[in-house]
């Protein structure tokens, strides 16, 4: 009371005391007011969630699918055909799969493509697997071309994978030029002779005789093609000295009377011509000179016709 008497005497205002240093609530802004419009929804500023967890998806999911080939691969080279099965039962889908490069083979191959251009592998069951898991599908592949305009069929050919080859004609899948390449097969006729392929050529002619079941005479045709430089089976296989491929061609029918010459100019090469030239030794010369005389006696080689083969 004495102190504000005191102020009063002295023409002091209580009211106006100093209120520097405290905040004054009328001028400021209550976290209340504050409106959530100036700074924008979260489902507009954020990065959608769940298109993350998509793309986190199809990553992890191409990179097993990549181990998944990369694992399918290892059991073809290893012909581990338990391993094989296994991994195809754990994702048909792989069968679409898509393979790049592989043995030589340059651009896309398929499934089909890789096992059939695989050397020293047991191919008719590893084909088998693939047949047994989706038939209609291995059917399809078995009609595509690789990037290189090659078939399966023409791989196995190239490579000499005959128990794949083999799946093939068993199941009647192919046909000349519709599933195998006629051209292809004449183009690799030297190195089906000089790797002694009789097993190769015995099938590729159950898919020629078939392709052309209205010639009777088709028998033993195959056998008498040319390739590109107009060399048949015959003439490759006494050139090596190969005595067993030798015998192997005359017993499927060759022709022991071609002119490997140039008829332009007069100038003749025939088949015993050629075994004069051959490196062979002196004894598998011998050999094969004796069977080329033989099987000129018989009557198949006077014929213009191809006689079957129980006749003599």
């Amino acid at each position: 009371m004495i102190l504000s008497i005191l102020l009063l005497s002295c023409g002091g205002d209580i009211s106006g005391s100093s209120t520097k240093g405290i905040p004054d609530s009328s001028n400021s802004t209550s976290y209340s007011e504050v409106d959530d419009n100036n700074y924008g929804s979260w489902e507009e500023e954020d990065v959608d969630s769940f298109s993350i967890l998509e793309e986190i998806s199809d990553t992890s999911n191409k990179a097993k699918i990549e181990k998944l080939k990369s694992s399918l691969m290892s059991s073809i080279e290893g012909n581990d055909v338990l391993t094989f099965s296994q991994l195809i039962a754990s994702s048909e889908s792989v069968i679409d799969e898509e393979f790049m490069d592989y043995n030589g083979s340059k651009g896309v191959n398929n499934l089909l493509h890789v096992i059939c251009n695989t050397e020293g592998i047991d191919g008719g069951n590893f084909l088998k697997v693939v047949l047994s898991n989706n038939r209609s599908k291995f059917i399809d592949m078995v009609h595509k071309y690789s990037s290189e305009g090659l078939f399966p069929a023409d791989l196995a050919v190239k490579v000499g994978n005959s128990s794949a080859l083999k799946v093939f004609v068993e199941e009647k899948l192919i046909y000349v030029d519709e599933g195998l390449s006629m051209d292809f097969f004449k183009s690799n006729i030297k190195l089906l002779v000089d790797n002694g392929k009789g097993d190769i050529f015995d099938l590729v002619n159950e898919v020629y005789k078939r392709s052309n079941e209205d010639n009777p005479f088709i028998e033993w045709e195959l056998f008498r093609k040319k390739d590109k430089y107009k060399k048949d089976p015959i003439y490759y296989a006494v050139l090596n000295g190969d005595v067993r491929m030798v015998e192997y061609l005359i017993s499927r029918r060759v022709s022991l009377f071609e002119n490997y010459g140039s008829s332009v100019y007069g100038f003749r090469k025939f088949i015993l011509d050629v075994l004069e030239k051959s490196s062979a030794s002196k004894e598998a010369k011998s050999k094969i000179k004796a069977m080329i005389k033989e099987a000129k006696k018989k009557k198949w080689h006077k014929q213009s016709v191809f006689y079957t083969v129980s006749e003599e």
